[in-house]
């Protein structure tokens, strides 16, 4: 006489328990199809069958081979491992972590290790994204911003249109073959 209420029951619970295991957060792997940087969202295949769209989480990373990168440096038919959680019926990727046979390049010449440069803000062009800093006082260094690069005011990320003329910088740089690249800008202000 229980046997059907209990089944049942047990059916409920079983129902439940696949539905509420999909929504919670957790490593999904993949194929990416497309990626659309303007609207910071991709579409991968997950298990090779099902697609299901992302959209990125405001404080969302990626990487590519262990090196952090670019969202938009996604491509399609990258193999990626994703972080993610479900808010509402949208798919949220935090950390994505793509994996990627690279073709080895040539080594260019003159490339330098990353340093941290310290002086003074003299000039900006934000239109081509370069700066020059005056460093030690006297030498006036010219910098391209790099493909990644982060500004900071105060410990806050901010935009690289904040920066002004006089503030004191620390900037963390490699030399690529003739050109200073500005990886992460630092700067301090009272």
């Amino acid at each position: 006489m229980y046997r059907l209420p209990i089944a049942l029951l047990s059916l409920a619970a079983a129902v439940l328990l696949v539905v509420s295991a999909s929504a919670i957060p957790g490593d999904t792997k993949g194929q990416i199809v497309s990626v659309n940087a303007e609207k910071l969202e991709f579409e991968m295949k997950v298990d090779g069958k099902e697609k299901r769209t992302y959209k990125l989480d405001e404080d969302a990373t990626t990487f590519i081979n262990d090196r952090k990168a670019a969202f938009k440096e996604l491509k399609a038919d990258d193999q990626v491992s994703v972080k993610d959680r479900k808010g509402g019926d949208a798919w949220y990727a935090t950390v994505i972590r793509a994996e990627r046979q690279e073709k080895k390049q040539e080594k260019k010449k003159d490339v330098g290790v990353v340093q941290d440069t310290k002086g003074e803000l003299v000039s900006i062009d934000m239109p081509k994204l370069k700066f020059e800093m005056k460093v030690n006082g006297a030498e006036k260094r010219n910098y391209m911003l790099g493909e990644d690069a982060t500004t900071y005011i105060n410990g806050k990320v901010a935009a690289f249109q904040d920066l002004r003329i006089g503030d004191q910088l620390s900037v963390t740089d490699r030399k690529d073959e003739d050109r200073w690249l500005a990886i992460i800008i630092n700067c301090e202000r009272k």
